[in-house]
């Protein structure tokens, strides 16, 4: 697809409690491709978690939020869909809650294109 080109894109998001992945059809094309987690790789599992570093507002998701909070420097959300559907559109973060998850998903999502 050529940049500024206005063909329709369909985007899906297979959202698992502990692994996503992004797919996308272009219309008029014949195949639906996978986005990989790391270009050039057929890795196409993103971990579905979020890290909130440690003293910013500052969020990381998939590996990186893996990795941020194995370092310890921010707090790790995990089961997000299950938090999402026990708690009306509200996740745990930490010790606080009511974050609103839904433009976080939508981050995580659209930030792997």
């Amino acid at each position: 697809m050529k940049p500024g080109s206005s063909q329709n894109i369909i985007v899906v998001y297979d959202l698992g409690n502990q692994f996503c992945q992004i797919s996308y059809y272009v219309q008029g094309t014949e195949n639906i491709e996978t986005v990989a987690s790391v270009a050039g790789t057929e890795n196409y599992s993103i971990p579905t978690v979020l890290c909130k570093r440690s003293g910013v507002n500052q969020w990381f998701y998939g590996k990186e939020a893996l990795r941020y909070a194995g370092e310890q420097d921010g707090v790790l959300v995990e089961n997000l869909l299950d938090q999402y559907a026990g708690h009306s559109g509200h996740v745990k973060v930490g010790s606080r809650c009511g974050l609103t998850v839904r433009p976080l998903i939508r981050c995580l999502c659209w930030r792997c294109f």
